[in-house]
């Protein structure tokens, strides 16, 4: 009769068995005996590498990022991260966006093109650029009632003297950020006011809006100083600060701004 020694014998089958289980895969737990021949058993537990079937570095376990499922806006590659949703967002410049879904793991809040409203809504630090019409240009001419500022060219260079033309500019329509700039006629005088107060400050009637100003710096505004001459009730207006020095030492008083107007159109 054959004899298998005992346990010495099962102590060797077990080993056996185990290195076969090895061979098959890293994760299967097996369970051996002792490879001191006790033949007492011992658990070996599940282990991974980077060559294993097991998820890893460049594994083809799903989720992975080498041959794994594709990255997706929900429970996939993005960590669960709630799915893309193409909708409005709020730019890094304050303007209103749209949700850009390209790559769904990383959405952009896409800028939207530039429109004429005193705003950057396409976040390049510059506002209403290339915009034909937006603004207007004001001309400034000097005559015997003073200074006239008006949009008309025509008007502007039958007034006198034609000082400068597109001396600053205005918006040509309104918006939520510009405030209209009406232009006023004077008791005894055909020297006109500038005034943003419907009223005319009570001082004569409306003849009209020149343009539309800011009441803030906003949109690269600059200021625009309104002086007053009282023997002639004449009003001027400035962008320049040593043009209101030399104005207030030749008998003119600072009334303070007009508003803010822009440099270019």
């Amino acid at each position: 009769m054959l004899r298998f020694g005992g346990n010495r014998w099962l102590g060797r089958i077990a080993v056996l068995w185990g290195v076969v289980s090895c061979a098959y895969g890293n994760e299967v737990a097996t369970t051996a005996g002792a490879t001191d021949g006790t033949g007492t058993g011992s658990s070996t537990a599940p282990t991974s590498s980077s060559g294993g079937g097991g998820a890893s570095a460049g594994g083809s376990g799903v989720g992975g990022d080498g041959a794994g499922l594709p990255l997706t806006g929900g429970a996939g590659g993005c960590d669960g991260a709630s799915p893309c949703v193409e909708d409005a967002c709020l730019t890094s410049c304050g303007s209103q966006g749209l949700t850009s879904c390209v790559d769904p793991c990383a959405p952009l809040c896409v800028a939207p093109v530039e429109a004429c409203n005193a705003v950057d809504d396409d976040c390049n630090a510059s506002c209403d650029e290339g915009l034909p019409g937006c603004r207007v240009g004001v001309h400034r001419a000097y005559g015997g009632g003073g200074h006239l500022f008006s949009t008309d060219l025509a008007e502007a260079s039958s007034w006198g003297t034609l000082e400068s033309q597109n001396n600053f500019y205005l918006y040509a329509s309104a918006n939520p950020a510009v405030a209209p700039l009406y232009r006023c006629s004077k008791l005894g005088t055909p020297n006109t006011l500038l005034t943003t107060n419907v009223t005319c400050e009570g001082v004569g009637a409306q003849l009209g809006i020149v343009g539309y100003l800011a009441n803030t710096a906003s949109c690269g505004g600059s200021p625009l100083h309104r002086l007053h001459f009282p023997s002639q009730n004449w009003h001027f207006y400035t962008l320049s600060e040593p043009e209101v020095q030399s104005a207030v030492a030749a008998g003119w008083v600072s009334e303070g701004l007009a508003g803010y107007v822009w440099t270019t159109p």
